[in-house]
């Protein structure tokens, strides 16, 4: 019995048209794959900007290393070398440390007072033009220069 179906799969023709039908799928699907890696591509990293309160308080251009400070909040933003601090209070106790790559062009939260799970300092850095991080208890987002997500409202606690 055993053998007499190796026999009848053995003698049938791999060009039956199910099967040419399940070859060509297979064809589109590898295609596609490649084709979206390919294809969807980020842009590098130009510069990144932070916002709280929905309102962008500071700039940074990876490519011309400049920086700029919103009016009004020059007090709440020190910049270091490779780091920013950006005090989200009068009393300057509630912070977000924002630590950034010029060579490698990518930013990240290295530490915040927001909250004992500190979301934001998990986050991934952001290395392209599609990153986002938000500190939710803070209200205070890290994106891309060329990202313009500003009126997404921030919840949470």
């Amino acid at each position: 019995m055993k053998n007499s179906l190796y026999e009848k799969i053995k003698e049938k023709r791999l060009t039956e048209p199910h099967d040419i039908f399940m070859y060509i799928c297979v064809v589109i699907i590898l295609i596609s794959f490649f084709l979206g890696i390919f294809l969807n591509k980020s842009q590098r990293l130009e510069g990144f900007k932070i916002e709280t309160n929905n309102q962008v308080v500071f700039e940074f251009d990876f490519d011309k290393n400049t920086y700029n400070i919103t009016n009004g909040y020059e007090s709440f933003i020190i910049v270091n070398e490779n780091s920013i601090t950006v005090f989200v209070d009068q009393e300057k106790t509630e912070f977000n440390i924002v630590s950034f790559d010029v060579e490698n062009k990518t930013v990240c939260v290295l530490d915040s007072t927001c909250s004992s799970t500190k979301d934001c300092v998990k986050s991934p850095k952001i290395t392209n033009d599609k990153g986002v991080i938000i500190c939710s208890p803070h209200k205070l987002k890290v994106l891309p220069l060329t990202n313009n997500i500003s009126d997404t409202p921030i919840t949470g606690a």
